[in-house]
Formats: structure tokens, C-alpha cells, sequence
């Protein structure tokens, strides 16, 4: 399946909104709706893409988010990006300890270096999304 890189980056967008994505087979029609974990999802608001997709479940490609797991690794992969030594120990120490995902973020909203992560992030979730279309 080829994608256009316009529409991998559209997915990846997506995906970090907290939506699951479903690309059609044959048209490569993207459908999303949000993520039923999500505490603000209402089914009623996305019942005929919900539908429409369920109904037809065999002629789409699930796309998921990025699991915990992976997620946890492009922090981990940013982190050693870093030169500069005393910010990337505080990053390794929050990794290090409780709830490494709200710390990590904690210390990456006023960071200088926000900019550059947000970018790296964004890289490994197009990545992401790129590796479950070569199945």
C-alpha cells in the first residue's frame, strides 16, 4: 500500500489527537473517529463513520497509536539526541523515576529545546504509522 507522505502525516496527526484511524484497502480513504478510551468520546457524534468502518471491518487497514511501550523508547531516543549534559540527566532522571511520561512533558513545555522534541515526536509517530502500512 502507498500512501502519500501528505496523508501519512495527516494520520500521524491524527493519531497524537487521539483518534484511530482506518485507511480503505482499495481507495485509500482515511476514517477516524476518536479512540473509545478517550473519556471524551460521544459514540453519537461519530456513529456513521463507526459504522460505516465496522460494517465493513475486512476492507480496512487499522491504524493505531503509538502504545506506551514505543512511546516511552522516543523519549528515551530524544533524550540521548541531547548535548546539552545537565538538561539531558534531568530528562534520564525523570525516565528514571514515577510517571516518566507527565515528568518528561513537565520539563519539556518551557524547555528550550520543546521545539526540537515536538519535531522528533512527530518524525517517530510518521514513522510509526509508516511501519504498520508495510505489512
Amino acid at each position: 500500500m502507498t500512501l502519500t507522505d501528505d496523508k501519512i502525516k495527516e494520520i500521524a496527526e491524527l493519531l497524537e489527537c487521539g483518534m484511530v484511524c482506518y485507511i480503505h484497502k482499495h481507495t485509500l480513504n482515511i476514517e477516524y473517529y476518536p479512540d473509545y478510551n478517550e473519556l471524551y468520546m460521544d459514540p453519537e457524534e461519530w456513529e456513521d463513520t463507526i459504522k460505516k468502518v465496522q460494517s465493513h471491518l475486512d476492507e480496512y487497514i487499522c491504524i493505531k497509536k503509538m502504545d506506551a511501550k514505543h512511546a516511552f523508547q522516543v523519549m528515551e531516543a530524544f533524550t540521548r539526541t541531547l548535548t546539552d549534559l545537565e538538561f539531558k540527566q534531568e530528562l534520564e532522571h525523570c525516565l528514571s523515576t514515577k510517571k516518566p511520561f507527565q515528568n518528561f512533558r513537565f520539563l519539556m513545555v518551557n524547555s528550550k529545546y520543546k521545539s526540537m522534541w515536538l519535531e522528533h515526536k512527530k518524525q517517530a509517530i510518521i514513522n510509526w504509522v509508516r511501519h504498520q502500512l508495510d505489512f
